[in-house]
């Protein structure tokens, strides 16, 4: 007689780097970077299209990188808006973004560069958060 097979639990090895619960649980892991991606890109539109709590096109990067990744949780969000700032100008071709740039007008250049600026802040944010998301879906 043959063993009964074990039904296995994915591993959840990605994260959107989004917390769980409101933003008040734990960062939410994923067992596909799929998923992750998904996770991240929905919060991120969220955020860029009015339909967050704290997040206001006013808001400068600077201001939404201390919040979104804050000195209490273990990051460094200097470093992480200059990560935001580099590859976004990189995105753009040119030195368009500053750490004191608003949001709105983050999404307003990206927009006129042909680019799809939730897509690209995505991404941004992965490549931080999780680059084997993006490494594992090839963009």
């Amino acid at each position: 007689m043959e063993p009964e097979s074990k039904a296995t639990t994915p591993v959840n090895r990605f994260t959107s780097g989004v917390r769980s619960n409101k933003g008040i649980g734990p960062v939410k892991r994923f067992a596909t970077a799929k998923e992750a991606y998904n996770d991240s890109y929905n919060d991120i539109w969220s955020k860029f299209n009015g339909k967050s709590s704290w997040v206001t096109p006013d808001i400068t990067l600077a201001s939404y990188i201390s919040r979104y990744a804050p000195k209490e949780d273990n990051n460094d969000p200097a470093s992480y808006s200059s990560h935001m700032v580099n590859y976004l100008n990189k995105q753009l071709g040119k030195t368009l973004i500053t750490k004191d740039s608003t949001l709105s007008s983050i999404k307003d250049a990206l927009s006129a560069a042909g680019l799809n600026p939730e897509h690209t802040i995505t991404k941004a944010h992965l490549a931080m958060e999780d680059p084997k998301v993006l490494k594992e879906l090839n963009i």
